[in-house]
């Protein structure tokens, strides 16, 4: 669950390394372009309500039975401003303050990860964030009249850490706000898009 994180440890990077990175109007790439594109798409993904994905059940009239899945909105949020970082990945190396927010960034996600995973069944020392749902199995102490336990045994648990799961995800929510604040910082810092005249 925890993703690559980004290397800040090269020691030859310059702060003032892409002072003078133009962006031709004529060149048939546009990365202004297309960073513009993801702080739209990252936009429309925020400006709605951060819904957990669910299935909606309906019964049509001949008895047949329709599933839709609507995704999870804060897995698109999160993904949208994933994509972002990435575009922007050799301005980050190249700013300090940027650096510096992507370590945070990297730390804080770490703690919500460490708080809200769980051991693998078979593999204490693998963690992990559990699905919506999720079975597990759990033991269950099979008792007398009087209270008594006689005997244990294994059932199957639907959904035991959903309440972690939603809690998860909602903090990282929280933690991509302030990335995404971050970010936008760093293409105003130097006006790194602004596309100049080539001749």
């Amino acid at each position: 669950m925890v993703d690559e994180e980004l290397s800040l440890n090269d020691e030859d990077d310059d702060d003032n390394l892409i002072d003078d990175v133009e962006y031709s109007r004529k060149s048939e790439f546009s990365k202004a372009t297309v960073v513009k594109e993801a702080i739209s798409k990252i936009q429309e993904t925020r400006s709605q309500e951060m819904k957990p994905g669910y299935w909606n059940i309906l019964t049509l009239p001949n008895g047949s039975v329709k599933k839709s899945y609507f995704p999870d909105a804060r897995k698109q949020y999160i993904g949208s401003v994933e994509y972002l970082k990435g575009l922007l990945g050799y301005e980050i190396k190249a700013s300090a303050i940027a650096k510096k927010a992507i370590e945070e960034f990297n730390k804080d996600k770490k703690t919500i990860f460490d708080k809200y995973s769980i051991s693998a069944q078979f593999d204490d020392k693998e963690k992990y964030i559990s699905e919506v749902d999720e079975i597990f199995p759990i033991e269950v102490a099979v008792k007398d009249k009087m209270g008594r336990t006689i005997k244990k045994v294994w059932v199957e648990k639907k959904g035991l850490y959903n309440w972690k799961v939603q809690r998860y995800w909602d903090n990282m929510v929280e933690i991509y706000d302030k990335l995404f604040n971050a970010l936008n910082l760093l293409i105003a810092e130097k006006e790194f898009f602004k596309t100049k005249s080539s001749y």
